[in-house]
């Protein structure tokens, strides 16, 4: 769009445009004349009729021009936008966050310590992780029951069960033993001789199947071999859920924005599409003093102690499915303290050989 400067009457000009079919915009008037704005294409006609009605006029702006202008003055921008968007697909082979769940401190600390050897560090490539050695050595870790491996965007989690809330299956060279404190409920013994029936009460740490064979006349050993077979057993796993009244959770959406900063400056991250969010800001250092950086709006919403409960045993009983292959039935309880009390049961083997 050219913009046009006359003197005159508008209206007269204004009409004697129309006229032509040319179109006419942001027309403004002032004591000095009237500017407007014709097409490139109308302008030819919009100067004939100017200079047929005798108008001074002059020509004050063109946004092609100034198109090409501003479109220099970008550039860096451009140029900017371009290196930052590289640099977040580079980011994304990355590893730049490593979260433990469910593990107190000095545990986290420990498995952290432990799977860095294999690998799980913030910085190095996804593609140069070992998982499989990683989950062997977090095995051999004696507070670790259960664990289990998942990404999220740039960020490794660990899930891990303790030995507080469940157990593994133990093994001896001549006795299967339970990993957890159980009602039995099979017992499938190949080789060797069963400890225990359907219904027996047990706990972590008792011998379930043994490899000694004894004789059914008067009771005698006859010989000691390898014990063979599985036990299944209903395991219960309790939790605690602490609900309160006020309480915010993130609801699942989230809006991200990535600006690349230089020099302490930063480009606009954006706001808030939500009106309760929580903010996580990540700094990836670049080369040069540039840096990465990336803002993640999580909305909230407001639960009710019972719609917290509800979430917790949702959430609970997915982990434990993932873990366990198992659909584990929830009962919940309310303390005298006021706390929640959460029991997760199903059937799993508890021991195996």
């Amino acid at each position: 769009m050219i913009t046009l400067k006359a003197d005159g009457d508008h209206i007269a000009t204004l009409k004697a445009l129309m006229s032509e079919n040319i179109g006419v915009r942001g027309l403004k008037t002032a004591p000095d004349g009237f500017t407007f704005g014709v097409r490139q294409k109308d302008f030819a006609k919009a100067v004939a009729i100017l200079g047929r009605i005798c108008y001074n006029y002059q020509i004050i702006g063109n946004d092609e021009r100034d198109f090409f202008k501003k479109l220099l003055l970008r550039l860096p921008l451009v140029v900017t936008s371009v290196v930052c968007a590289i640099a977040v697909f580079l980011s994304g082979l990355f590893v730049w966050r490593v979260n433990i769940d469910g593990a107190n401190e000095s545990l986290s600390l420990m498995i952290k310590k432990v799977v860095s050897e294999y690998g799980v560090y913030a910085g190095n490539a996804k593609t140069r992780v070992d998982e499989a050695g990683a989950l062997r050595a977090l095995y051999s870790l004696p507070d670790v029951a259960a664990v289990s491996f998942y990404y999220s965007g740039n960020t490794f989690n660990i899930d891990v069960l303790t030995g507080e809330n469940s157990g593994v299956p133990l093994t001896g060279e001549e006795r299967i033993y339970s990993g957890y404190d159980c009602v039995i409920t099979r017992v499938d013994a190949e080789k060797g001789t069963a400890l225990v029936g359907a219904g027996d009460v047990v706990r972590a740490g008792e011998a379930l199947i043994t490899g000694e064979t004894f004789s059914t006349a008067d009771g005698s050993l006859l010989f000691t071999g390898e014990a063979r077979g599985k036990v299944y057993g209903n395991v219960t796993f309790t939790y605690i859920c602490y609900a309160s009244e006020n309480t915010f959770l993130r609801t699942g959406r989230s809006e991200s924005y990535t600006a690349l900063g230089l020099f302490g400056h930063t480009s606009s991250l954006g706001e808030s599409p939500y009106e309760r969010y929580e903010t996580v800001t990540e700094r990836h250092k670049l080369l040069f003093g540039a840096e990465v950086i990336t803002r993640t709006y999580y909305e909230l919403e407001s639960l009710t102690a019972d719609d917290e409960t509800e979430k917790f045993i949702s959430e609970q009983a997915e982990k434990l499915y993932e873990l366990y292959g198992e659909t584990f039935a929830a009962r919940a309880s309310v303390g005298a303290d006021g706390r929640t009390v959460v029991y997760f049961t199903a059937e799993i083997c508890v021991g195996e050989a």
